[in-house]
């Protein structure tokens, strides 16, 4: 662990990797935790969002790396 964060401090092309996953990441939660406050189902969001509910699945999965 203490490897990548030094690698990270050297290399700018390794600090923008790890920041562009944490903020997929977290994206991927906030729009789950967000339907989830609101009680909505993934199909009901997707309704809002004018896409299907897959669309939605794959938005709040934070492994799936193509938003």
């Amino acid at each position: 662990m203490e490897k990548a964060f030094l690698k990270m401090k050297k290399s700018s092309k390794s600090r923008d990797g790890y920041v562009r996953a944490e903020v997929a990441t977290s994206l991927a939660h906030q729009i789950r935790a967000i339907r989830m406050q609101r009680n909505w189902s993934q199909a009901e969001l997707a309704s809002h969002l004018n896409t299907t509910q897959g669309t939605v699945s794959r938005l709040e999965d934070p492994s799936y790396g193509r938003l």
